[in-house]
């Protein structure tokens, strides 16, 4: 009777071990799925909104580097956009973040001064991530509005201030060897600045598209009212005469005294033509149709228009505006 209970109380232990040691292999197992080594985890570049999204993901295109739109669910501007808790892990999680500059996107800027400790990327300080990339650092106090995208040459101005920042930023981090920062080595950040330099001729190669259709366009002098900023720089690249430029987004209301004001402006300039954004026609319309002038509408370049690639989507908008203005202007 002893013997059999022994005989019992033995293969108990063995089991319960056995059930021990399979728990904690589980457990090991479990736990290195779920950890992410500083080399498996894939750099993230974000960029403040729409047109700066295009930007990076052309600059960072065959690279390793991911790229993330902070305000993907914004189809407008964003001077005055609130960042959510998600929005601060995300810019917490990116190497660097890339704005479009003018005070347009000031939120992102704050986040990423606080998220970095206010330290930047410099030879003195050193890295602190996230870095922030000002893509119009060279010329932003020379224009008041912020739109700078819809002037194409502005627009080229503005890639190579990315891809400055994003090559100077990748150079700092090879030099002072923060492998563990990246999770990176040298060899594969020379190739990944050799690509941005690429990427960055390919892409403003591609923009002569703009010119060639712009030269074949004949509406240098005509008189526009434009009912967003972003026209406003899309007119006068073209050579039209601005008469009047309202700063309109999704919440603006006009006065009886604006409208009142655009309209006189229409008849003592013998305006034509009304430029109005997708999204922002209703004020326009009414004026258009008041005034008996025709209203064209145009896109803002501030979100996708879910056709073709991302890559393709800022020189898409641009032609497709200018075949727009060009079947419209008489």
């Amino acid at each position: 009777m002893f013997e059999k209970k022994f005989g019992f109380l033995r293969i108990y232990f063995i089991a319960m071990s056995v059930l021990a040691i399979v728990a904690v292999i589980t457990s090991f197992v479990l736990m290195r799925l779920g950890m992410k080594s500083k080399s498996s985890e894939k750099m993230v570049i974000s960029a403040s909104f729409y047109p700066e999204y295009v930007i990076a993901v052309n600059l960072l295109e065959g690279t390793e580097v991911g790229v993330s739109n902070l305000t993907a669910n914004v189809t407008g501007c964003v001077h005055d956009y609130q960042l959510t808790t998600a929005d601060m892990k995300n810019i917490e999680e990116s190497i660097a973040v890339v704005i479009n500059g003018g005070h347009m996107d000031h939120f992102a800027a704050d986040a990423v001064e606080k998220a970095s400790g206010g330290l930047v990327l410099d030879e003195v300080n050193g890295v602190k991530t996230p870095v922030l990339i000002n893509t119009a650092k060279s010329f932003e106090e020379e224009y008041e509005n912020p739109h700078y995208w819809m002037n194409a040459t502005l627009y080229e101005k503005q890639i190579s201030e990315a891809a400055d920042g994003l090559v100077d930023m990748f150079r700092l981090l090879k030099n002072k060897s923060y492998s563990s920062l990246t999770g990176i080595d040298n060899d594969e950040i020379d190739g990944i600045i050799s690509k941005i330099n690429e990427n960055e001729s390919n892409y403003i190669s591609k923009l002569s598209e703009i010119s060639k259709k712009k030269d074949e366009l004949n509406v240098s002098g005509v008189k526009v009212v434009c009912f967003h900023e972003a026209l406003e720089y899309l007119a006068e690249d073209l050579g039209m005469s601005v008469k009047a430029s309202l700063d309109m987004d999704y919440d603006t209301a006009l006065s009886a005294g604006d409208l009142k004001d655009i309209e006189d402006t229409i008849k003592k300039e013998d305006v034509k033509y009304i430029l109005a954004a997708t999204g922002y026609t209703t004020a326009a319309e009414k004026v258009a149709s008041e005034m008996g002038i025709e209203l064209i509408v145009l896109d803002a370049g501030t979100s996708s228009s879910g056709e073709g690639a991302i890559k393709d989507s800022y020189i898409n908008m641009y032609l497709s505006n200018l075949n727009i203005i060009a079947g419209s202007v008489k």
